[in-house]
């Protein structure tokens, strides 16, 4: 028997879907499903991962670390500014108070406002937001120089959402804004003095916190929302207790990874460490979320292709049976065992190939179309973009495959083992 064609075979497998449509859609139904799932799923999860951490391997690369402390004293960050220079970056809660509120269509925001000093190593790559250090980038004006320092120079530096909300139809760049100070009295808290500060740069509001902001606005008619005044350490505020909280980020810091909090109190006098948090475990954590996410929609995308393959095997052992007369006219003409089997196990491959390219369609579409709809329902500045890696198409792709040659098998080696009389028979 002479030696079949590729094309031949895509006739010959048309022609049995054309002829057994139902029971092949039944198989393809059964394939594409799992397929959907687990690429929707992996889709998503991967779009939400790296539309929050796209700088993820810049936490790795740079070995961050954050310490929290508390200090009677400066000794502390000028240690560790003498012992890392421009490796360091510090921020100083310096005051905290209420600016005013600002009213929409909807909501009442109460904006309060956080007095950040930062040391000339900030960056906009580095916004303090919370428990994180959230990757950003410098979206307009200039970041901290010397001169700022040196010449006490009342500047500040606003993420976007904030500016947003102070200055709602204006450029903020070059404006001033001027800040109430609080200081608690015996009549109460009271403003003591305000100061003026003027706007040099803008910065991308970390992801989580505009999120946040987002939610509530969606969910709640009232409430309040802390404007971040990222200032320098030289800026002295002189009626106003200081809130005693000090935050320091590393980074380069590859000597000092076995630091822990024991280690920071015993450097110096009048400091207490509260934490030393590595963010390579602040990310794994994260990770790990997702990675749990991604194993229980691998385990149900398993779990019904496992039962689209028993499924298969019953479907494909009655259209055996349907086609015996045609496997004893081929055995008839030579066809070997080996020849029968390799004859359906590519029919299988091939159902499974479709199945694949039709669930990868409806998966890129569902998933676009849902962060599109997404868009329309949270008209803001930050979307969320659709990121997808080529292991999720393989992994997909080899477990189709897989399901497809497993389940193929038993009907193969079944139509392989017919024998000639018998088949001739039925035709």
């Amino acid at each position: 028997m002479k030696k079949l064609t590729f094309f031949y075979h895509l006739r010959h497998l048309a022609k049995n879907i054309i002829k057994n449509r139902v029971r092949f859609r039944l198989v393809i139904l059964g394939l594409m499903v799992p397929a959907i799932v687990l690429m929707t799923s992996f889709f998503v999860i991967d779009s939400l991962y790296y539309s929050q951490f796209n700088l993820y391997y810049h936490y790795e690369e740079n070995n961050l670390i954050q310490v929290d402390l508390s200090s009677s004293e400066f000794a502390p960050r000028k240690y560790l500014q003498e012992m890392l220079g421009e490796q360091m970056v510090s921020f100083q809660n310096r005051a905290k108070g209420y600016l005013f509120d600002v009213f929409t269509e909807t909501n009442t925001i109460n904006l309060y406002y956080d007095f950040i000093a930062t040391n000339q190593s900030f960056s906009g790559g580095l916004v303090m937001d919370g428990d994180y250090v959230m990757p950003s980038t410098l979206v307009s004006g200039r970041l901290f120089e010397l001169d700022d320092f040196t010449l006490n120079r009342p500047v500040v530096i606003l993420d976007t959402l904030s500016a947003s909300l102070l200055f709602p139809s204006e450029d903020p760049l070059g404006r001033s804004i001027t800040i109430p100070l609080y200081a608690t009295r015996p009549e109460g808290t009271v403003v003591v003095e305000e100061v003026t500060l003027e706007i040099i740069g803008l910065v991308e509001t970390a992801m989580n916190q505009e999120v946040s902001f987002v939610e509530k606005l969606k969910n709640e008619e009232s409430f309040q929302y802390a404007v971040q005044l990222y200032t320098t350490t030289s800026i002295e505020f002189e009626n106003v207790t200081y809130v005693d909280d000090i935050r320091y980020v590393f980074y380069h810091t590859k000597p000092l990874r076995r630091m822990d909090p024991f280690y920071f109190n015993g450097i110096t006098s009048g400091v207490v460490v509260y934490d030393v948090t590595y963010f390579q475990q602040i990310v794994s954590e994260i990770q790990t979320e997702f990675t749990t996410l991604k194993i229980g929609f691998l385990a149900g995308s398993g779990i019904l292709l496992v039962l689209s393959s028993i499924s298969m095997v019953s479907i494909l052992i009655f259209a055996v049976k349907e086609r015996i007369g045609e496997i004893g006219v081929k055995k008839a003409f030579g066809a070997t065992q080996v020849r029968m089997m390799s004859d359906f196990l590519f029919e299988g491959i091939m159902v499974g190939l479709f199945a694949f390219l039709i669930g990868f369609i409806v998966s890129i579409y569902l998933v676009y179309s849902g962060f599109f709809v997404y868009r329309l329902l949270n008209p803001i500045e930050f979307f969320y973009t659709v990121f997808i890696e080529f292991r999720t198409i393989l992994l997909t792709f080899f477990m189709i495959m897989v399901s497809c040659l497993t389940a193929t098998i038993i009907p193969a080696r079944y139509a392989a083992k017919i024998n000639i009389n018998d088949a001739i028979k039925f035709e």
